[in-house]
């Protein structure tokens, strides 16, 4: 019977542990409006976010990929999953998805075919409904620039969902970063992610009292008309 207790017991403190230790990798961070939470298990290559004002951003340090030789194609992806709550007095109205970083295309000699390319989407789910909006990522110029140099690339991805009225979404933001070579003499593809920020919008809800306020003035003003016209 002592050994049962024992057993029972190392099963309750373990179990708790591991619920203990589950707890810990959640984080939330504040906004001006907002709170975000998310599991710090699971940042992958998008590194640890920061927040300002009501944008979560990355800044990763190693979301790359590269094609390296005559004939060679390489990709990596990951999602980042993460919750957005308004604070009292506000509700979403929509969110900016903006990525930045560099890539480079190099083909010294011969001929061939090399690039690079990028996709992704943000994916917003209202908790309360279970409504869903999606957009995809679109750079806002072609990945196409040959040379010795790397050039910089912006991509966004835009939604609105004003007419929730939501007060907490789970947010999913999936990436894509490919590179190729097919060329008669070794060339190389570069691209890389350096930034990542989601800006939500959010719209003030006036407090009961200010209806009340309102709708009184309102009474007011008629009591007002209604006398001048006597």
């Amino acid at each position: 019977m002592h050994k049962a207790i024992k057993r029972t017991a190392l099963s309750l403190a373990l179990g708790f542990g591991l619920i203990g230790s589950a707890a810990a990798t959640i984080q939330s961070i504040e906004g001006t409006h907002l709170t975000f939470t998310y599991d710090d298990a699971l940042v992958g290559l998008f590194g640890t976010p920061s927040v300002s004002g009501d944008t979560l951003f990355f800044t990763p340090n190693s979301f790359r990929t590269a094609g390296i030789g005559a004939s060679s194609y390489s990709f990596v992806s990951d999602t980042f999953v993460f919750t957005v709550a308004a604070k009292s007095g506000y509700t979403l109205t929509g969110v900016d998805l903006t990525e930045q970083g560099d890539y480079r295309l190099h083909r010294p000699t011969g001929t061939g075919d090399l690039g690079v390319d990028l996709t992704g989407e943000i994916r917003v789910r209202d908790l309360g409904t279970l409504a869903e909006k999606t957009a995809n990522l679109q750079t806002t110029a072609p990945l196409t620039t040959l040379g010795s140099s790397t050039i910089d690339w912006t991509a966004n991805a835009d939604t609105s969902f004003q007419a929730w009225q939501s007060t907490g979404a789970r947010v999913t933001i999936e990436n894509v970063l490919d590179a190729w070579t097919d060329t008669t003499k070794p060339s190389s593809a570069f691209i890389e992610k350096k930034y990542v920020g989601a800006s939500f919008q959010v719209t003030a809800v006036p407090e009961p009292e200010t209806y009340a306020m309102f709708l009184a003035g309102l009474g007011m003003l008629g009591m007002v008309a209604r006398r001048r016209l006597k």
